[in-house]
């Protein structure tokens, strides 16, 4: 008869135990959520992003630039030195390109 009574008051004290703990923990990433979400936080951060993002767009354009002039290349190749005559006047390059 006394197991009850004893399983009862184990049960309201781990039950407490861990309301006062997990009201601590959400207490604690409530106090840092809020130093991390100052302006000056986010402003940093936002800048930190339009930079990666930018530096990923410059990327992607270099990549593409040399891979259009690298076909560019090799189109001018192929029709420089396919050996037939030309049906109409030779074409030539643009006077802008740099190769």
């Amino acid at each position: 008869m006394m197991r009850r009574p004893i399983w009862l008051g184990a049960g309201v004290v781990i039950g407490v135990g861990a309301t006062v703990w997990a009201e601590a923990k959400v207490k604690r990433a409530a106090e840092s959520a809020v130093r991390k979400l100052t302006p000056e936080q986010m402003a940093a951060s936002a800048r930190h992003s339009a930079r990666k993002l930018q530096s990923r767009v410059s990327s992607a354009i270099d990549a593409g630039r040399e891979a259009r002039a690298q076909r560019e290349d090799e189109l001018w190749r192929e029709l420089d030195g396919d050996g037939r005559e030309p049906a109409h006047a030779p074409l030539r390059r643009p006077l802008n390109s740099a190769r």
